[in-house]
Parts: C-alpha cells; sequence; structure tokens
C-alpha cells in the first residue's frame, strides 16, 4: 500500500469509498482485530434454503418491531457480511455488498459481536468509509447494524436505516436485538437439523438470485397484463403469474386453501407485487399510471383483507398463503 493512499483521508477523517481493494480491506482488518483483542474470526457454513427463509422473515420482522423504512441485511461467510436480503430499498445499491470483520458499522457489529449504530453515517468518525458510496446511494443517514449469534457465533448481520439524522435509543434498540436474538436461536436449531431435512417437509428452496428474477419477472408480467386490453391474452398472462406464485412459494395446503379465502383485486396485486420489490408508492403509482394516493388506497385495501399492519406485514402474508412469489 503506497503512502499516499495509507494517508488518503479527507478533512473529516474518513477514509474515501474508493479504498476498496482486498488488501486495505485485509490490513484495516487486522489492526482492528487485534487492536481489540478479537483473535478469531467467524468462519461458517453457507446459508441453506432454510435459513433463507428465517433471515427474510426476520428482516420483515425487523422493519415491523422499529419501523426502520429501509432494513437489510446477510450471512456471514468468511468473516464478512454478505448483504443479500433487502426490504424497502430505493435502489440495488446496497445489494452484494461484502462488509468485513471492522469495516464500516455492520463489521464493527460483527467484530464486537454486539449493536452498533450511528446517526450521522456520512461523518461518523468511528467508523471506516469503505462502503459510503453504496450506503448514501439508498439516501440513508442513521444506521443501525445488529448482528444475530448462534452458539457464540456471528451467523448474520441485521441492518436498519433512516433517511434522515435520528437519536437512537433502547426503545428502538431493543427491538431489533429481540429479532436478532430470535434468528439466531432459530438458525441453531436450523443447524442442528440434518441437511436434507427442511422446515417444509424436505422441499428444496430457490436461491435469494431465482427468488428475486422470479419476483422482477411476475411483476412485470403484471406490469403487461395491466396495458393488454385483449381479454384471453391478459387472462394467460395471469395464468402464468399464478404458475409464478406457486414456483416461488413453499406454502402448506392449509396456508394455500386460506390463500385462496383472500381475494384481492388485479390492483392490489399490482401494488404489492411492486412493494415485495422494494418499490416506493409513487414509483409504483408510476409504473401503473395512477397516483399515489390511489396506490396507498390499494394498498391499504391489501392490508385489511391480508390482516396485516404495515406493508411489510401484507407482503410477508401474501407469499405465506401464496398469492406471491
Amino acid at each position: 500500500m503506497s503512502a499516499s493512499a495509507a494517508t488518503a483521508r479527507t478533512a473529516s477523517g474518513r477514509v474515501p469509498s474508493m479504498r476498496t481493494s482486498a488488501e486495505v480491506r485485509s490490513v484495516r482488518r487486522f489492526q482492528f482485530c487485534t487492536q481489540r483483542g478479537v483473535v478469531a474470526m467467524n468462519l461458517t457454513m453457507p446459508a441453506r434454503p432454510d435459513d433463507d427463509l428465517l433471515l427474510e422473515q426476520s428482516l420483515l420482522e425487523f422493519a415491523r418491531m422499529t419501523r426502520f423504512p429501509v432494513v437489510f441485511g446477510g450471512f456471514v461467510h468468511g468473516g464478512a457480511v454478505l448483504v443479500t436480503h433487502l426490504v424497502g430499498n430505493r435502489n440495488d445499491a446496497l445489494r452484494g455488498l461484502d462488509v468485513h470483520a471492522g469495516s464500516g458499522l455492520g463489521g464493527l457489529a460483527l467484530a464486537e459481536r454486539r449493536p452498533r449504530f450511528t446517526v450521522d453515517y456520512a461523518h461518523s468518525r468511528s467508523i471506516t468509509h469503505d462502503y459510503d458510496r453504496s450506503v448514501l446511494a439508498e439516501g440513508i443517514s442513521t444506521l443501525l447494524a445488529v448482528p444475530a449469534i448462534d452458539n457464540e457465533r456471528v451467523r448474520a448481520v441485521l441492518y436498519g436505516g433512516l433517511r434522515e439524522p435520528t437519536v437512537l435509543g433502547g426503545v428502538s434498540v431493543e427491538p431489533a436485538t429481540r429479532v436478532a436474538r430470535k434468528l439466531g436461536q432459530d438458525l441453531a436449531v436450523s443447524a442442528s437439523r440434518p441437511a436434507t431435512q427442511s422446515v417444509r417437509d424436505g422441499k428444496v428452496g430457490l436461491s435469494d438470485a431465482q427468488k428475486e428474477q422470479l419476483r422482477d419477472l411476475y411483476a412485470e408480467i403484471r406490469l403487461i397484463a395491466s396495458t393488454i386490453e385483449d381479454e384471453h391474452a391478459s387472462k394467460r398472462l395471469l395464468a402464468v403469474e399464478e404458475r409464478l406464485a406457486g414456483i416461488a412459494t413453499d406454502v402448506e395446503s392449509s396456508e394455500q386453501d386460506a390463500g385462496a379465502n383472500v381475494l384481492l383485486t388485479n390492483r392490489e396485486r399490482d401494488v404489492l407485487s411492486f412493494v415485495a420489490l422494494g418499490w416506493t408508492n409513487a414509483a409504483a403509482g408510476r409504473a401503473l399510471g395512477v397516483t399515489e394516493a390511489t396506490v396507498k388506497s390499494y394498498m391499504n385495501d391489501a392490508m385489511r383483507k391480508l390482516h396485516a399492519s404495515s406493508r411489510f406485514e401484507a407482503v410477508a402474508a401474501a407469499r405465506k398463503r401464496g398469492l406471491l412469489p
């Protein structure tokens, strides 16, 4: 590492986001761990399909309990957190982020095995700023990172973000800690099962990437169907949507029956499919050619029918009933 790179800090003490090479991250991680006495990194096995489901459910619960507008997270692999799951995001800047122990806020939570937060991410002097480009692109100002611990190992890190500076206290942090603690316990139970045994009667789940592709495709088909005047073609597209939802959702027959009893209109499904992708009401309205207020009205109707108290709960309930992929 060159001398110029080693001293390339801004006046506020931040490390420019361009310094994200493996060499710089490795040196920082080594220095951080030796300074704080962290002698063992968390090396975990890749997540199983059931674990992906547990993480997704935990993030939805995280959002519901804390009211953070954007939540995200991922599992720990080789001493780093790979961000794979996002809820409420405006773009994909955070997806695929590889957060190493000791780097950034999540890296501190991983290395110290305790929650960490900052109310002014961009100017925080207590963290490195390797990931500024991704975090700031999402408009996040206040950020909370909470580790999910399974038998002394950090298995995952959950994040909650606010788009304005906000003072966090125990009232905000405690629910997030409870969700992370429950995830750690659930992952421990999952790890105790034989690799061939699934929570869903041995069914093999789709990978995160496959689920995201299906959800994108589902939303796109719904958007196309809404613009087609040919009734026969529209019905054929709706049949394809149902097949996609069935492929992506492994639900018990009783839950499928419950889903059949929830009668969502086409527009309500349209709105839910976009919310599931992290779209805002305004963005969904532009895509559907309706106002933001109209989207909110559809969303409220869907929430009422699904007995959900938030957008995130509505998406989770629809997926559980096989109404969304």
